[in-house]
C-alpha cells in the first residue's frame, strides 16, 4: 500500500529525535531501569530506527529490496553522528564498541522488517 511522503517520515524522525534526546542525557536510561544493560538499549534503539527508515524509503513495492542499503547507510551514518554527539555531553563518551552494537542493531532491525514484509505479502497472497 502506497502511502504519502507526510506519512512514511514522521515516524523515523521522530525516532530520531528521541535517540538525539536520550543520546544529550549524561544518564539516559536514569535510575529507573538500572538493569536494562546499555548494549540492548543500543541495539533496540538502532533496530527500530532502520525499519522505520527502510518504511520510510520503501514507498512502493518495487522499491522494498533497492531501499535496505540506503536504509543502513542512513542508519550507521546517524550512529556515527550519535557517538560524536556524545563527546560533547558531561559523562559521556564516544565508543567504537557502542557504534558496533548501533550498526548490529541496524541489521537486526533490517533483518526483522524484511521477514515481516515477506510474510504479510505471502498472507495476502
Amino acid at each position: 500500500m502506497r502511502t504519502s511522503f507526510s506519512l512514511r517520515w514522521p515516524p523515523a524522525l521522530l525516532w530520531a529525535t528521541a535517540i538525539f534526546y536520550l543520546s544529550s542525557q549524561s544518564r539516559p536510561l536514569g535510575r529507573r531501569w538500572p538493569s536494562l544493560p546499555s548494549a540492548l538499549a543500543h541495539v533496540f534503539e538502532f533496530a527500530v530506527l532502520a525499519a522505520l527508515l527502510h518504511r520510510a524509503l520503501a514507498a512502493e513495492p518495487r522499491r522494498r529490496q533497492r531501499a535496505v542499503a540506503p536504509a543502513f547507510v542512513l542508519t550507521a551514518l546517524y550512529a556515527a553522528s550519535d557517538e560524536v554527539h556524545q563527546l560533547f555531553v558531561p559523562e559521556r563518551t564516544a565508543s567504537l564498541a557502542e557504534y558496533g552494537l548501533d550498526l548490529l542493531g541496524a541489521l537486526l532491525g533490517l533483518s526483522v522488517r524484511q521477514w515481516w514484509v515477506r510474510r504479510r505479502r505471502e498472507e495476502e497472497a
